[in-house]
């Protein structure tokens, strides 16, 4: 395993969700910061249920 290479694929999917958000937020007249809080909300909570955060 390539770890500089798995943080770098793991760095495109993030700036994906990113611009996954700031779609959302544009196509929902919401604000940007808004639509980025409640997706790392929810995410963190997801990651928490499954386990991998205390």
């Amino acid at each position: 395993m390539d770890l500089k290479q798995e943080n770098e694929l793991i760095k495109w999917d993030a700036e994906y969700a990113m611009k996954e958000c700031e779609k959302r937020a544009d196509s929902r007249y919401l604000e940007k910061d808004y639509v980025v809080a409640q997706f790392l909300k929810e995410f963190s909570q997801m990651a928490r249920d499954k386990g991998y955060l205390n």
